[in-house]
């Protein structure tokens, strides 16, 4: 009898230890995890007087709790064309489309939930029809700009958040036409759809 109570206790104990081994092990939904971004917005630069229609998409990756490092492209170009005067004085039409890409640093209060964030960014890109010249292939620029965001996302199903931010960055065009260059600003808002991986 003590035997075959040995037994069932020898079962009983291998069981409940391999069903420990083999529960699995479920992720917090409060750990760190990557994210894919895209940003819908307006762009405006200080040299084009018109606003711009901006897409964007930012792949992060977390480095600790709080923190982000990820890259982003950026695509932007204006609807109609806008006039300015070219560097002989004449009456220029010009249509200012561009693309940068670069990296991002991103600081979040709780990433997990609906939350506040800022970062850093650094870009580089392509300016085309900046209106300095009429001819187009003189009309290109390369972009390089530093500055930073600000935004808040709310949380929504699953691991998807919606949300809106603004930017401003300082940097400078250099032509292709000649060795000129230009100090810019470019200010940018819009609204965001966040997913986390």
């Amino acid at each position: 009898m003590n035997k075959l109570k040995l037994t069932f206790l020898l079962l009983f104990v291998t069981s409940a230890s391999f069903g420990q081994q083999q529960k699995p092990q479920v992720k917090s939904i409060d750990e760190p995890s990557s994210l894919f971004e895209v940003n819908l917005g307006l762009v405006s630069y200080s040299y084009f007087n018109v606003l711009a229609p901006s897409l964007q998409f930012n792949i992060a990756a977390p480095v600790s709790r709080y923190f982000s490092f990820g890259v982003l492209l950026s695509l932007y170009s204006t609807p109609k064309p806008a006039s300015r005067k070219d560097y002989l004085g004449n009456k220029v039409l010009y249509s200012p489309q561009g693309v940068r890409g670069g990296f991002l640093l991103r600081a979040s209060t709780n990433p997990a939930k609906s939350h506040f964030y800022g970062e850093l960014i650094g870009t580089g890109g392509k300016a085309f029809q900046t209106g300095v010249s009429k001819n187009l292939e003189e009309s290109k620029a390369n972009e390089f700009m530093g500055g930073g965001n600000i935004g808040v996302n709310f949380k929504g199903k699953n691991n998807s958040f919606f949300g809106v931010y603004t930017g401003f960055s300082l940097g400078k065009l250099n032509f292709d036409m000649n060795d000129d260059s230009e100090k810019i600003t470019r200010f940018q808002f819009g609204f965001t759809y966040h997913m986390k991986t």
